[in-house]
């Protein structure tokens, strides 16, 4: 990977970053389901590996 791709993936991951913690501000509840969801998913799947 590039400098100038690396550059421009650390603009992007703030720029998501920005994005969530402006929808968290807005949605709180909405965003704590979602990440239960994906804790609970990631477990499934890690169960499955073991």
């Amino acid at each position: 990977m590039s400098q100038v791709t690396l550059k421009q993936y650390i603009k992007y991951l703030f720029k998501v970053d920005f994005t969530f913690l402006t929808y968290f501000r807005h949605h709180p509840f909405t965003f704590v389901r979602i990440a239960l969801f994906w804790i609970v998913l990631y477990n499934e799947t890690r169960g499955d590996d073991g």
